[in-house]
């Protein structure tokens, strides 16, 4: 099976810093090696835009809407052509929030 790797480095919605790391970290222990040492093609699409966590004093509830909106408008672009037939797309995030980006794809 061909597998897409799509890193989406963002933690601006997360209430907290360091989970747009998440992309490095999983590669850095051998993810992408793992899928093809188990028989997968793989694709490594890199990474989009890194998104860091910044207090949003004006949106206590929703930190950072607009820069997580643009996070998902991006991850549904990138994504939509990769999904395809007889291909899996694996996006690795960052905070929860890339589940609304792909939905939108």
């Amino acid at each position: 099976m061909q597998i897409t790797v799509l890193g989406v480095p963002d933690s601006a919605g997360a209430y907290c810093v360091g989970v747009e790391d998440a992309p490095d970290a999983l590669r850095a222990a051998g993810l992408v090696a793992a899928l093809a040492a188990a028989g997968h093609d793989v694709i490594d699409a890199g990474d989009l835009t890194r998104r860091r966590w910044a207090p949003d004093r004006e949106r206590p509830y929703v930190q950072n809407l607009p820069v997580e909106r643009e996070a998902a408008l991006e991850l549904a672009a990138a994504a939509a052509p990769l999904l395809a037939p007889g291909s899996r797309l694996l996006a690795l995030g960052g905070s929860c929030t890339v589940a609304v980006g792909m939905c939108a794809a």
